[in-house]
């Protein structure tokens, strides 16, 4: 499944990658289902398993996986858009997307990642999302987060995605 970024010839059917966040924008709740009855419960279930195992995607001869963080942050977790100057989901963008498949396999080869990024390409974003599935999602799970300045991960930083995360899941989601 891995291509060059660029290569990775996304169609209509990478609307699914988005789906949830989508709808979410559009009525202002992922589900009206009725609340703890068995479909609502089953809506949920199935959103975890994804979150927690990601998705494949098949489509005319073409397939994508979907890491687990990746469909989580497209999904579930909002971020601030500067050019735009308002809070959205993150869009699809086959750089990230990589991005998502390379750190996945590194991590099943215990391996480790150092990634070159450009500015705005919302990498704190989705490293804090990768953060927040982990503590959503795994039972006594610990994790560290280094930075060359404090103000990098403090309430300045990287702490304040998570918090926001965290309260956007809580008011939003099962």
């Amino acid at each position: 499944m891995f291509k060059e970024p660029g290569e990775y010839d996304f169609d209509e059917s990478s609307g699914i990658f988005n789906y949830e966040a989508k709808k979410y924008i559009k009525d202002g709740i992922y589900t009206d289902l009725p609340y703890l009855s068995r479909d609502w419960i089953h809506y949920w279930d199935d959103q975890k398993d994804k979150c927690r195992n990601g998705l494949i995607v098949n489509n005319k001869g073409k397939s994508w996986y979907l890491t687990r963080d990746y469909y989580m942050w497209l999904n579930f977790l909002p971020i601030f858009q500067k050019q735009k100057s308002k809070t959205d989901f993150p869009k699809i963008y086959d750089s990230q997307y990589h991005q998502a498949l390379v750190e996945t396999v590194a991590f099943y080869k215990k391996k480790h990642v150092i990634t070159l990024k450009k500015r705005q390409w919302a990498a704190s974003y989705f490293h804090m999302a990768k953060l927040i599935n982990h503590l959503w999602f795994e039972e006594g799970i610990t994790l560290k987060l280094l930075a060359s300045s404090e103000d990098f991960i403090n309430l300045k930083g990287d702490w304040a995605f998570l918090e926001g995360y965290r309260d956007f899941l809580n008011e939003h989601t099962a």
